[in-house]
């Protein structure tokens, strides 16, 4: 079994969970065609697996045409699990008018689960976290700050008045920064 794709099959040929690992710390898991709890064991287990080996969990739901309250609850089981071990979850529905996206807006999990519009703007959501920090080594120090991410960017120290905020608005162009894609 190779370790960057694993399609797991429901007896509906076309109803398929698709788990693909796409860094070293992000896995997407799409969901394609119909999901509810007669498919409820893949949709575990590719949860499960995604969960297990990545601490950020991406679901791809812009190929799913219906999922009910198994799914949900699922998603938000696995919300907890990434959550637990400081992942994020995030969902994929580029069509704000599909079944999937229609339903999770009535029940106001956009909340909790954020939802981005395709898979590079997903990716770079989960995996940048950024934080300012104080760089003072006692207390009385001039100010001093810097941002960093957990993709291991780090911004230049900020002295003076004004620093911390220059360190966040550093963090926040960090952000805003398309990450490269490969081609």
């Amino acid at each position: 079994m190779s370790d960057s794709l694993l399609a797991l099959a429901s007896a509906a040929q076309r109803d398929r969970v698709e788990v693909d690992f796409l860094t070293p710390t992000t896995a997407t898991v799409a969901l394609l065609g119909e999901h509810d709890v007669a498919t409820s064991d893949a949709l575990g287990n590719a949860f499960a697996l995604a969960a297990g080996r990545r601490r950020h969990v991406l679901v791809d739901l812009s190929a799913c045409s219906f999922i009910d309250s198994t799914v949900i609850d699922m998603l938000v089981r696995t919300r907890s699990a990434a959550f637990s071990h400081d992942g994020r979850v995030g969902l994929i529905l580029p069509d704000g008018m599909s079944h999937p996206a229609r339903v999770l807006a009535a029940l106001g999990l956009s909340q909790v689960l954020p939802t981005y519009i395709s898979r590079e703007e997903a990716l770079i959501a989960v995996e940048h976290r950024v934080r300012v920090r104080d760089l003072r080594a006692r207390v009385g120090d001039p100010e001093s700050f810097g941002a960093d991410c957990e993709c291991g960017w780090k911004g230049q120290p900020q002295s003076g008045e004004l620093a911390e905020r220059k360190a966040r608005a550093e963090g926040t162009r960090h952000n805003d920064t398309p990450a490269p894609t490969a081609v």
